[in-house]
């Protein structure tokens, strides 16, 4: 067993029950704990007579031990579990030739069994069928998301109606939010593959190019998620350019949004990927380790996050002080609202009947009459023959 088979080895222990200390601390503890072992073989005389040989077998360190008999040594110190198991022992045989008796393997018999964790696993089982749980509640998620996103899409897309700017904007925007849920749902599908792999290393019964597609899954996941907050961004952008400049279009602006959107996180996602294979190709680049090479992703969405919300702060005060403006914006002055409105007149006035004709009224025998406007009578006009008890009917 090598030392990269033990790192492996530790953890896996540490995943299974290992809540106490991490990974790192853990091999930073074996780290000190074989320094101190190697020194102490170093620096102790030699025992009188044949002996089975001091030792430190990457587990435990082991003295010299007189032949036909048991060595004992406490569990080490580096197990994340120590304080559980502070009064174990490791066991080891020396023969009567003196040498260590050895399994079936080859390799020396030991019994640690004093040494494994007594927590019980009904706790983990239950925590690894919660997240199991979860896994599958967010995958249908994304599954729904996927399919009202491609539908969304399709409609925006195929109706020439809706062929314009704002809606080129929203189309790139939903196209993001596919590709993240699809590169998502892909990466964990491989990464299952990589979990049921076997027990041994993290990589052991996956081909070259499973674990070389895993990675690319991840890497194109982390773009496509670059991409759906640069998106995020030009909307944002493109709402508050429309409640400053009455008269904004964004075709002006639109190649500088294909940029922002399908462009910039090429700027930190190439990085990211080759630091990665160079300093911490390990896995399916699923755990980020060292800090500063998941900086690289992070900051970037940060910083669009921070400019989207200072965007939403403007635009929220602009709504504040202009609500009238608002108004014409988004309603009067709006092109589509404008067609619709002369077509509903159009119809309108198509639909409406004609009042008929009516045929000229005689005049009344004994003159006109008049009807008093007022609640006065009024006078009729000299000469008629009009009298004054006579009403109109105009």
């Amino acid at each position: 067993m090598g030392y990269r088979a033990l790192a492996t080895s530790l953890l896996h222990r540490v995943r299974r029950g290992a809540e106490d200390r991490s990974a790192r601390a853990t091999l930073a503890a074996w780290l000190r704990y074989r320094q101190a072992c190697e020194q102490r073989l170093r620096l102790d005389p030699p025992a009188p007579g044949p002996v089975c040989n001091r030792s430190f077998d990457l587990y435990a360190c082991w003295g010299d031990a007189a032949p036909n008999s048991t060595a004992s040594v406490p569990c080490p110190p580096y197990l994340p579990w120590h304080h559980r198991v502070q009064g174990g022992f490791v066991f080891r045989r020396c023969g009567p030739d003196g040498r260590w008796v050895s399994d079936g393997t080859g390799r020396p018999w030991q019994d640690h069994g004093q040494c494994e964790d007594p927590a019980p696993e009904e706790p983990l089982q239950r925590q690894a069928w919660l997240l199991e749980q979860l896994r599958l509640l967010y995958t249908v998620g994304y599954s729904l998301s996927l399919v009202a996103l491609v539908l969304a899409l399709l409609l925006l897309l195929l109706f020439r109606r809706l062929r314009c700017t704002r809606n080129f904007i929203h189309a790139n925007l939903f196209a993001s939010f596919v590709l993240r849920a699809a590169a998502i749902l892909t990466r964990d599908a491989l990464l299952q593959r990589r979990l049921r792999a076997g027990n041994g290393h993290p990589l052991q019964g996956l081909r070259h190019e499973a674990v070389a597609g895993c990675r690319v899954a991840q890497a194109v996941t982390q773009y496509c998620v670059g991409a759906n907050y640069g998106w995020l961004l030009a909307e944002g952008l493109f709402l508050h350019k429309l409640l400053v400049l009455a008269a904004f279009s964004g075709e002006r602006c639109l190649p500088a949004f294909l940029l922002l959107g399908w462009g910039a996180p090429l700027l930190f996602v190439v990085p990211w990927a080759v630091l990665r294979y160079l300093y911490e190709n390990e896995g399916c680049w699923e755990r980020n380790e060292r800090a500063a090479l998941w900086w690289i992703i992070r900051c970037p969405l940060l910083a669009a996050v921070g400019v989207n919300f200072v965007v939403f702060i403007r635009i929220v005060r602009l709504l504040v002080a202009k609500g009238l403006v608002v108004s014409v914006l988004y309603c009067f002055v709006n092109k589509e609202v404008q067609a619709e409105v002369r077509r509903c007149w159009q119809r309108c006035l198509l639909a409406a009947p004609c009042p008929p004709r009516r045929p000229p009224r005689a005049p009344p025998r004994g003159g006109r009459r008049y009807v008093a406007v007022g609640g006065q009578r009024p006078r009729p006009p000299p000469g008629t023959g009009g009298h004054e008890g006579a009403e109109s009917v105009c």
